[in-house]
């Protein structure tokens, strides 16, 4: 039977035109039970066509085998009647008379073989080499037919195609010719046995293999095959994987596009510059080829195995391990073209010597001017390959166009001469016209009828160009700015040739391309093909003018790849004095633009303007300023001693923009020269007029951080009103800021409803800085306002951590206006995401600074979950004080960075503080930054300021848990100090007694300053006062001061509507006052009789029940309400019914199972049972982890909150504790946390035994004196 069947199909393989394609269509479920496709042999049918293999009652049966199990639906569908479609009605009357059996096809088959005859109806014979709207889709097409004929691939039919080249059409010219003939004989003479066999999957060719067809631009992340998610990693980043098995590369393939995605947002932010100093080597390379290093293709290679001169991706610290490896830079120069058909040793001997007369002959470095050669080179400017192949009248016409100096002489000399130029002349022509326009006369340029004619005459030798000619007229249309029809032919012919292009044409195409203003696949494919071979040819490119096109380019193109321009970054150094002046600012504005800086690179640059500027190059002194501004090399030095002479003394010369470029450019670098910025405004006054908007937003930018004179900005400000609908979603948002400070309620009018009308086409950025704008200007329109905050809640995921922190900080300057409680749930809602956002970003990028981490600490209480961002940010906050300890900034912004930072941990919320805390107990590396910040942060005695600043450092040390020597030496200079200049301010002082007293230093002065404020000190109905009047208290509870207590509670009555920040402190305050006193007659039972004035107290305690008879019911009430409050730390609401509950932390659940079994060895496990009760609040402000109910005992963990570091030293309100849970009965039984962390296994059960051991006899049976973990 399998014989049978291969016999049939061999038959249908040669029956006709068709059935050998159709044949491969049908579907494998029917006959793959009979015959194992993979072993078929085909072979070309033997000299005699009338041969027949099997007879037409055998393949109908075959036909009619297929057709068992169709159904009539599918027999109407295939014929076209259901639905009724006509060219399916034809394909299956085409097929049908041709004998295929089309209801046996697959419906992908049938659609595609509808198309592909109904493209060949349209088109005709020539289909598929047609000039079609859509290229690519069509080829697209007839690729997706010719798969579709062929379920497997073939040796001798598979071609690979890297760009459109007129090969490859070719090719599927002869593939199409041949399905319609079917295989003719090559020899009538002989038969032939061609076996066309199919090889297996796993073939491994080279990496071209993966070039099937170009594809579309910034489509990295779509759902693609494996092979061509590889080929466009491989050809975006020049990057080698190693192909092992499908399963392999599709592991790769996600770990690849993870750092693809790390790059892209890389790429998709300007503003971030990236240091490629590691990428650029300078060494012997320049002079002599170095022997590069093999680097292994694995993708586990360690960092530390690759040698020195090899730069990965990851050098710029970027997320993820290794997956890129260098691009290959030091490929085999391509060939250059030589005329080797005219050298002697390649022709006849009796040519020699009429070649020696014309080229001479000896050392070809030698040139003999009198020589044929030169004279005609030196007047044509042609190669002799070229020249000696061509009419003398295209050699006269040459010399004509040569002899031409400007347009009118071009024009001239091609007048009566069109039909008579070829291909060289041509492309000469139109070189030479590009280069003498200029924007005065290009007008009459391209509408001259000679200009018409030379450019109809390109069409006709479009295929006659050479290398350089193309490049030549592909600048020539770029310089003259016009896209005529056979642009795209013009491209194509430029791909085909790419690969015999010389250095200096690849620097040209490439800089032409970066200027094109049309986008299709023609100019797609070859912007892959140039990009591709300056990437390999990198290190070739010596010439100052190739280097600046290549960057410039890549700087257009937005290719921001490190390791070209580290190349270039070598070979500019390496070569500066060869450079002009315009070409290094070209150089600069290229890696500007991109976001790269080179430190040497630019110090070269900076000590190459010094010594060779001069008033000729003004222009481009401007530019280079920009550049150096913008990427954070600019020296003020080199500005205030080098640029600002020039552009003072040449003020007159610059025009509007230079004016404002420079204007920003020192502004943007921070350099301070008040006196050039005058001059500029004096001249800049008169040119107001002729600003646009780009002009206006950049003086904008510039005059609005300065003083200047006000008339400059109120001018630029009636100028803007005039343009208002011009500017740009960024400029308008630069103009919203800008006159922020001096622009009035009218013209913020004007500009909310240019804002309104292009809201859809801002992005998040300008809609954050046109909010910023508006509060700062004080000018708050609701209605405007709500809609920037829904349109910026919608795009929160795409923004960038430092725009949503100035989004979050607006938020929280907001707060408590009349617009945040009229949008009070966007604002909330805002708030939570842009945490969120920030988490995200950080904890990517690592993107945040000391002062960033700052403005987020004080923004923190906007939002609910802020226990991860949190987490996120200590973690990097060692590294972040490091820097500024390192930094080279001045000593005083040291100082005032590192002092903002600590008084912003006094707003964050309590979940958030406790993180805090936790990580600074438990990081050495963050203790340490601590220390060499407080080293620096030493105060001069002789400032004014010194108390005050003295005390908030050490209030807000001690908040988060920081004690050393440092501290306490800084406190014993504040007693000093305050011997001699008493505190009388209460806040700062009631700080300073709370540091204190919670550090048990200095108790005895503290008590003696709470008397003073007691006594003398007139509190004030407001927050700040009732804070100062919790600490005091809270101060005297902690040292048992009740007396000194009570006089402070008196004023309590005057806060009954204010509730104080800091709750864990009052909450301590109201339960040793309400609860844990020395007379609980007054406190529990007697409360009634306190109210109404008739105590009922002891004798022994009368003149304190006097004193709590004094007290007011307001006081009591106040009191009561602070201690019932719900602390965030203790309770949280939950997901499901939204239930208070107090949160479980992992220390809990260990201890309660130590209590319950604890396992000894691998497989015995030992009962304790000791009954105990698990997590719960007591009083409704202590967290307490395990209770023994039945002995009334308490497990009392220390934790990483409760003690100072490095010191160790538990806190002052940690003993309060301890000690009011006695007083309410409490057995207590102290474990430290880091006792039971450093503890594991059984030496945990001991700690905790022997902590129980003396109220539990069940504990003391599994203590282990032998296995004793260090105990509290």
């Amino acid at each position: 039977m399998c014989s049978h069947l291969s016999k049939i199909i061999e038959s249908l393989f040669y029956s006709s035109k068709l059935n050998s394609k159709i044949t491969f269509c049908w579907k494998n479920s029917l006959y793959s039970n009979y015959i194992n496709l993979e072993q078929i042999r085909f072979y070309s049918k033997s000299t005699d066509n009338n041969t027949q293999i099997v007879s037409d009652t055998e393949l109908d049966d075959f036909c009619s085998l297929l057709n068992q199990d169709k159904q009539n639906w599918w027999s109407l569908y295939v014929r076209g009647e259901v639905p009724d479609y006509e060219p399916r009605r034809n394909m299956f009357h085409k097929l049908t008379s041709e004998g295929i059996d089309v209801e046996s096809m697959e419906p992908y088959e049938i659609e595609d073989f509808t198309r592909w005859l109904l493209m060949r109806q349209n088109h005709g014979e020539k289909y598929p080499k047609i000039e079609e709207e859509n290229p690519v889709k069509n080829k697209k097409m007839i690729r997706k037919i010719y798969t579709s004929f062929y379920k497997f691939n073939l040796k001798g039919l598979k071609s690979t195609r890297k760009f459109a080249t007129e090969s490859n059409v070719v090719k599927h010219e002869e593939f199409l010719k041949n399905f319609d003939t079917g295989l003719q004989k090559e020899d009538s003479g002989e038969g032939s046995n061609v076996v066309i066999e199919s090889y297996n999957d796993n073939y491994k060719g080279s990496k071209e293999r993966f070039h099937s067809f170009p594809l579309a631009e910034n489509d990295m992340y779509s759902n693609k095959p494996v092979w061509m998610q590889l080929n466009e990693i491989e050809n975006a980043y020049k990057l080698k994987f190693k192909y092992k098995s499908r399963v392999e590369a599709q592991k790769k393939i996600s770990k690849a596009n993870k750092s693809i995605e790390t790059l892209g947002e890389l790429e998709s932010n300007p503003s971030r510059l990236v240091e490629i100093d590691s990428f650029r080597t300078i060494n012997s390379e320049v002079k002599e080829e170095t022997k590069t290093t093999e680097v292994s293709k694995s993708l586990e290679t360690p960092f530390s195995t690759i040698s020195d001169g090899t730069h990965l991706i990851n050098d710029i610290d970027l997320g993820g391990d290794a997956y890129y490896e260098k691009v290959d830079l030091n490929n085999n120069p391509g060939s250059i073209r030589a005329p080797d058909s005219i050298k002697p040793q390649n022709i006849l001997k009796e040519e020699k010597s009429l070649l020696t007369e014309i080229f001479g002959d000896g050392d070809d470095n030698y040139i003999d001017a009198t020589k044929p050669s030169a004279i005609i080179e030196s007047t044509t400017n042609l190669e002799a390959e070229t020249w000696l192949n061509m009419d003398p009248n295209h050699i006269l016409i040459q010399q004509d166009l040569l002899k031409s100096k400007n347009t009118t002489q071009v024009l001239s000399s091609i007048g009566d001469k069109l039909k008579q130029m070829n291909a060289v002349n041509v492309s000469t022509a139109i070189h030479r016209l590009a280069k003498y326009t200029n924007p005065y006369n290009r007008y009459m340029v391209v509408n001259h009828e000679s200009f018409g004619k030379l450019i109809a005459l390109v069409e006709d030798h479009i295929l006659k160009f050479d290398p350089q000619g193309l490049t030549n007229i592909f600048w020539s249309m770029i310089k003259l700015k016009i896209t005529p029809k056979w642009l795209d032919c013009l491209l194509e012919q430029i791909n085909i040739n790419a690969n015999s292009l010389n250095l200096s044409e690849l620097s040209n195409c490439l800089f032409c391309l970066s200027k094109l203003t049309k986008a299709n696949d023609s100019s797609l494919e070859l912007r892959f093909k140039i990009l591709s071979l300056v990437q390999d040819k990198i290190k070739q490119f010596k010439r100052p003018l190739d280097l600046t096109c290549v960057s410039t380019a890549l700087a257009r193109l937005n290719v921001r790849n490190p390791v070209i321009f580290g190349h270039i970054s070598s070979q500019v150094i390496s070569s500066l004095e060869e450079f002009k002046i315009q070409e290094i600012c070209g150089i600069a504005w290229s890696y500007a633009s991109l976001g790269f800086t080179d430190h040497l690179l630019f110090r070269k640059i900076r000590e190459f303007i010094e010594s060779k500027a001069d008033p000729n190059n003004i222009g481009n002194i401007v530019h280079l300023a920009w550049a150096l501004s913008k990427i954070k090399e600019a020296d003020p030095d080199f500005f205030l001693y080098t640029v600002s002479p020039l552009v003072r003394s040449h003020l007159s010369s610059l025009n509007c923009r230079q004016m404002t470029t420079i204007s920003w450019a020192y502004v943007n670098a921070g350099v301070e020269d008040q006196d050039l910025f005058n001059d500029i405004a004096s001249t800049l006054i008169h040119h107001v007029d002729e600003m646009t908007t780009h002009d206006v937003a950049s003086s904008v930018v510039a005059f609005s951080h300065i003083e200047v004179d006000k008339l400059l900005l109120k001018k630029i400000k009636s100028r803007a009103a005039l343009m208002l609908n011009e500017f740009t979603p960024l400029q308008l948002s630069k103009i919203v800021a800008g006159f922020a400070g001096l622009a009035d309620q009218h013209f913020y009018n004007q500009v909310a409803k240019v804002v309104d009308s292009k809201l859809h086409l801002m992005s998040p950025e300008n809609i954050v800085e046109i909010l910023l704008g508006f509060t700062n200007a004080n000018v708050l329109p609701i209605q405007l306002f709500t809609k920037l905050l829904n349109t910026v809640s919608k795009s929160c995921k795409k923004m960038y951590a430092e725009d949503s922190l100035l989004l979050l900080d607006l938020l929280r300057t907001l707060q408590g206006s009349n617009i945040s409680h009229q949008l009070s749930k966007s604002f909330s809602n805002l708030a939570q995401n842009l945490i969120e956002q920030i988490d995200q970003r950080v904890s990517r990028w690592k993107c945040f600074d000391v002062t960033q981490i700052t403005t987020l600490f004080n923004c923190l209480k906007l939002g609910d979950g802020t226990v991860d961002v949190m987490g996120t940010i200590v973690k990097q906050l060692a590294s972040c004080l490091n820097r500024v300890y390192k930094s080279v900034l001045p000593l005083e912004r040291k100082r005032e960075i590192f002092l903002n930072f600590l008084l912003s941990t006094n707003n964050l919320p309590t979940n958030s503080l406790n993180v805090l805390k936790t990580n600074f107990a438990k990081d050495p590396e963050l203790i340490k930054s601590f220390n060499n910040m407080m080293t620096l942060a030493k105060v001069n005695p002789d400032d004014l300021t010194y108390i005050e600043v003295a005390v908030k450092m050490l209030h807000s040390c001690t908040v988060i848990g920081f004690s050393d020597h440092l501290t306490n030496s800084l406190f014993d200079e504040v007693m000093e100090f305050e011997l001699e200049s008493p505190i009388e301010d209460v806040e700062l002082g009631s700080k300073l007694i709370w540091s204190l007293v919670e550090s048990n230093l200095h108790v005895k002065w503290a008590l003696e300053k709470i008397k003073y404020f007691s006594t003398n000190y007139v509190f004030e109905p407001n927050l700040k006062d009732l804070d100062s009047l919790v600490r005091l208290m809270w101060s005297c509870a902690a040292v048992s001061e009740d007396s000194l207590l009570l006089d402070l509670t008196r004023h309590l009555s005057i806060y009954e509507n204010l509730f104080p920040s800091e709750v864990f402190l009052s909450q301590q305050t109201a339960l040793h006052i309400l609860k844990c006193m020395n007379n609980p007659n007054v406190i529990f039972s007697d409360v009634e009789l306190l109210e109404s004035g008739q105590p009922q107290l002891d004798k022994d305690n009368q003149d304190l029940g006097n004193s709590f008879g004094e007290l007011e019911k307001k006081s009591m009430d106040i009191l009561k309400e602070w201690l019932e409050y719900k602390r965030e730390d203790l309770y949280v609401k939950s997901k499901k019914n939204k239930k208070l509950r107090t949160p479980e932390m992992d220390h809990d659940s260990f201890i309660s199972e130590c209590l319950i079994r604890v396992i000894l060895a691998k497989y015995n496990i030992v009962q304790m049972k000791i009954p105990h009760k698990t997590l719960h609040v007591v009083e409704n402000i202590y967290r307490v982890s395990i209770s023994f109910p039945v002995e009334n005992q308490l497990l009392d963990v220390v934790g990483f909150m409760d003690v100072l570091v490095p010191r160790g030293q538990i806190r002052s309100s940690t003993l309060l504790r301890q000690r009011q849970l006695q007083i309410l009965g409490y057995g207590i039984h102290p474990l430290r946390l880091s006792s039971l962390y450093e503890s594991n296994g059984e030496k945990a059960k001991n700690l905790i035994a022997e902590t129980i051991s003396s109220f539990n006899t069940l504990a003391k049976d599994h203590i282990s004196f032998t296995k004793m973990a260090p105990s509290a």
